[in-house]
């Protein structure tokens, strides 16, 4: 019992460790710059994102494509690797930035995808299934969390975000534009990896393994 308190007191002071080990001489760096960096730079993508939306909606006479949506794309690819390296690298993952780095992603994928119907780049059935399966997906996790069940993540969602970002990246592309039979084909196989990924998640949170406690 009398190790408890020493203990709080070592993870409470353990973000100005991290911080100790940022500075150098004649730079100091805050506690609390060190934990916000990972967050801001996931809150940075919901202000990428119209920007996004904005430059494939007005290159409607190519599709969508143009060298500037491949230099946001880049700069949204970044982001994402960026924040989750600095949660990682300095111990200072929150539940904030888990929840808000996939909802981001979210955001720039079906919106952008859906961009991409408005210009003709893409048939609206595959965005359609992909969105229904990431509606669905978020309303299935606040089910079986008021169960009290935690969805596992899957080493293939990786993949998934891989090839669904692949495939965007592949539409912004101005020497790919003319190529719709690769860009079909791209769009529907992020189809099929995003519902096989879905199934897994409905697998892992199947009622028999309420009685099992799964963490994320």
């Amino acid at each position: 019992m009398s190790k408890q308190p020493s203990q709080r007191a070592a993870r409470i002071q353990h973000p100005s460790k991290m911080a100790s080990r940022l500075s150098s001489p004649g730079l100091k760096v805050s506690s609390n710059s060190v934990i916000g960096w990972p967050n801001a730079l996931t809150i940075s993508r919901f202000f990428m994102a119209p920007v996004v939306f904005w430059l494939v909606l007005r290159a409607e006479d190519d599709k969508g494509a143009s060298w500037g949506l491949v230099v946001m794309a880049c700069a949204v690819a970044l982001s994402d690797a960026l924040d989750g390296w600095l949660a990682r690298h300095y111990q200072v993952e929150s539940r904030l930035g888990a929840f808000l780095d996939p909802f981001a992603d979210k955001v720039v994928v079906l919106g952008c995808a859906a961009c991409f119907v408005a210009v003709g780049r893409y048939w609206w059935l595959p965005v359609a299934l992909i969105w229904l399966r990431d509606i669905g997906m978020s309303v299935l996790r606040v089910f079986y969390a008021r169960k009290g069940i935690s969805l596992p993540a899957r080493k293939l969602a990786k993949w998934k975000v891989a090839l669904q970002g692949t495939t965007l990246t592949a539409a912004a592309l101005l020497p790919l534009k003319d190529l719709d039979e690769l860009h079909t084909a791209l769009i529907w196989a992020s189809v099929a990896i995003t519902f096989y990924t879905g199934a897994q998640y409905v697998w892992d949170g199947r009622p028999q393994s309420s009685e099992i406690s799964v963490q994320d």
